[in-house]
């Protein structure tokens, strides 16, 4: 059985050239079907599991979950949101130049991590991504993650 996501021009012009060779004996079964994206309900589980080992750690500034979280968006969301996204770094530059020279800087940072990097919007790969980088960065800070999903 052969699985290909159409997410590209020249994958989509493989599965017409991949049908068109198939020979019409009856033997082979096409199905088009819509592809799940979004984070799935383990990815949103283990990130939370996670956020949770990390404030209990003691290790790190946070002592809530929810601070973790709002810390990892910037530092594993950030990153992602402004390669992968048309929009996202227009608005974070715009963002960082008015605020530049506010004494309350750090805390507009985490208000605009909390309200504008969305994680539930991550696609699986992008979450993916998210969280082999947070269990880099924790596990070298000596948190022990419970759950390790990187294999490197």
């Amino acid at each position: 059985m052969k699985t290909i996501i159409i997410d590209s021009k020249s994958k989509k012009d493989f599965c017409k050239k991949y049908i068109d060779d198939m020979p019409l004996d009856g033997k082979n079964t096409v199905v088009f079907k819509k592809s799940s994206t979004g984070c799935t309900d383990d990815q949103r589980r283990l990130n939370w599991m996670w956020c949770h080992e990390v404030a209990g750690s003691g290790i790190g500034e946070d002592e809530t979950a929810l601070d973790v979280h709002i810390r990892c968006k910037y530092k594993f969301g950030l990153p992602i949101l402004m390669e992968e996204d048309e929009i996202f770094p227009i608005i974070f530059v715009k963002f960082q130049e008015a605020v530049q020279y506010a004494p309350n800087r750090s805390a507009l940072y985490k208000i605009f991590c909390s309200e504008y990097i969305r994680t539930e919007n991550f696609t699986k790969h992008q979450r993916a991504r998210y969280l082999k980088n947070f269990q880099r960065f924790w596990i070298s800070q000596g948190v022990n993650l419970q759950i390790q999903v990187c294999k490197d």
